[in-house]
């Protein structure tokens, strides 16, 4: 144990959400695309998440091995995901904005195949037949194939998860809303048959919490990653700039998010383009003047292009931050503690770059 270890440390493990980028695209509660006909699409592969999540979990633990803090790491993954629907018993008496009824959802059905059309006509078209309309549906969703596919997912998971011993827990989990299909039937010498189905998506939600604490860190962390971590301790410049970070107007109060990209770090923060969307840019001391998206943190000869793996900037991260008072309690001013850890965001001119966020501490009685 080192002496910050001695002097630092949290009674109570700090409860931290990590996202997953092995997750379906999801919107609204509803998936996005489609892949294997299944209805929706992973926009990563288990390889990529399981570097993603390798790398935010060392950096815990390297932080918790050099502070003596401690944490609960709580992971979500979607598993499971099916279209089902319910038929609407009378037309014209639901609101769609409203979530699914206890009797529509005792009565949700999962199809053996959904069809997709090119357009509809006056009538509409019948998701569920293979002809409809005067068209030939496209079948976009296979029950079969929908089985196959979770059984890989399911199996992923686990073995994305294993190395970290958590404890799981799942959950059933609908869309907030259903969302509406109707077509009508036509007969002779009759009004049209109306049909009207909800379709909600359905999932099994898997929560896992993985406790990071020095005693796991001890063992999860390698002789060599151990061996890193201590070089980067005898940085000595490390303690300056901590004591500069202390003093920025960015963790005055908080929330900050600190921006690290290939060529530095700096405080960063979300703007609105002309467009309206979301741009973020990062200014190394919070000077006045428009921040810059590509100017680092000066801090010596000492840069992340020395550091080319992800994890080693990891380490380089948590012998930073452990020496941080506002994070740590040192001398007595501990008033901020760690949000999140994003690896996968972009600086407005497009440059990869990782966010890590930095929250105000809960008042008391306030869960963390």
């Amino acid at each position: 144990m080192t002496e910050r270890q001695k002097s630092g440390g949290a009674s109570v493990p700090q409860s931290i959400p990590l996202a997953s980028l092995y997750n379906p695209v999801m919107r609204n509660g509803f998936p996005q695309g489609n892949e294997n006909g299944c209805g929706y699409r992973y926009p990563h592969t288990v390889e990529e998440a399981e570097a993603d999540l390798r790398c935010k979990i060392l950096f815990f633990a390297a932080f918790s091995h050099l502070s003596g803090e401690a944490f609960t790491l709580t992971v979500e993954h979607i598993l499971d995901l099916r279209q089902t629907y319910f038929t609407a018993e009378k037309d014209g008496e639901r609101d769609w904005s409203k979530p699914p009824a206890p009797h529509e959802i005792a009565r949700l059905a999962e199809p053996e195949i959904r069809y997709q059309y090119a357009h509809t006509n006056h009538f509409g078209t019948d998701s569920l037949a293979r002809k409809s309309g005067g068209q030939e549906g496209v079948p976009v969703y296979r029950r079969a194939a929908r089985e196959a596919d979770a059984a890989k997912r399911r199996a992923d998971v686990e073995k994305l998860l294993s190395p970290y011993d958590p404890a799981i827990r799942e959950e059933e989990r609908l869309s907030p809303r259903a969302i509406e299909e109707r077509f009508e039937t036509p007969r002779f010498l009759r009004s049209p048959q109306v049909t009207v189905r909800g379709w909600v998506a359905s999932c099994t939600v898997q929560t896992a919490r993985i406790a990071i604490d020095p005693a796991f860190a001890e063992k999860l962390l390698s002789g060599r990653e151990k061996f890193w971590i201590q070089s980067m301790e005898r940085h000595a410049f490390l303690d300056g700039v901590a004591r500069e970070m202390d003093e920025t107007p960015a963790l005055s109060a908080g929330p900050a998010r600190l921006i690290l990209t290939g060529e530095g770090f700096g405080f960063g923060k979300y703007l609105a383009d002309r467009k309206g969307s979301l741009r973020v840019i990062y200014d190394p001391k919070e000077s006045p003047g428009e921040p810059s998206p590509t100017v680092p943190w000066s801090f010596k000869a000492y840069g992340m292009s020395s550091l080319p793996e992800p994890k080693l900037r990891m380490f380089f991260l948590a012998s930073l931050l452990s020496r941080v008072g506002a994070l740590t309690g040192k001398d007595g001013g501990k008033r901020l503690r760690i949000g999140g850890i994003d690896l996968s965001k972009a600086l407005a001119d497009g440059k990869p770059c990782a966010e890590l966020l930095l929250l105000p501490l809960p008042d008391k009685g306030d869960p963390a």
